[in-house]
C-alpha cells in the first residue's frame, strides 16, 4: 500500500460518508469530497543506503454547497483532532489549514526513514583459506 493510500484510508477512517478522490473527475468532484495529491518530496542520504524522506501532501475538501462556510469549519475540527498519523505507519507532520476558493486545504507532510529492501542472503558459507580446518 503507498502513502497516497494510506492518507485516503485514514481521511476514510475518519469520514466514512465522504468520497476520497486521488485524480481529477471528469464530472466534477461529488460535494462533500476529499481529494489528495502529492505536492513535493525530498530526501536527505544516510550512512548505509538509508534515506530520511520527506513527502509533501495536500488535502483539499470540497464542503457541501449548501452551507460551505459550516462545514468547512465543522472538518477542519474534525481532521485537527483526528488526521494526524496514518493508522501505526508514520506521524503527520508540519500540518496546515487554509481556506482557498471556498475549500479547505490541508497541507502535511509523511517524514519516514527508509532502507533498501535487500532479500539476497549476505553470505551463504564460509570460504577455507587455508590453515587449520575446524569440522
Amino acid at each position: 500500500m503507498n502513502i497516497v493510500e494510506r492518507i485516503g484510508q485514514e481521511l476514510k477512517r475518519i469520514c466514512p460518508e465522504i468520497p476520497v478522490y486521488r485524480d481529477q473527475q471528469r464530472e466534477g468532484f461529488i460535494e462533500p469530497s476529499f481529494f489528495v495529491e502529492s505536492v513535493n518530496s525530498t530526501l536527505n542520504p544516510e550512512l548505509f543506503n538509508y534515506q530520511n524522506r520527506n513527502y509533501g501532501f495536500q488535502v483539499v475538501y470540497f464542503p457541501n454547497p449548501n452551507k460551505p462556510a459550516v462545514d468547512m469549519e465543522t472538518i477542519k475540527d474534525i481532521l485537527m483532532n483526528n488526521f494526524n498519523t496514518l493508522s501505526d505507519w508514520a506521524t503527520l507532520r508540519n500540518r496546515s489549514f487554509n481556506t482557498v476558493d471556498n475549500t479547505l486545504v490541508v497541507n502535511f507532510d509523511v517524514i519516514i526513514r527508509a532502507y533498501p529492501d535487500v532479500k539476497e542472503q549476505k553470505q551463504q558459507e564460509m570460504k577455507y583459506y587455508g590453515g587449520v580446518k575446524s569440522e
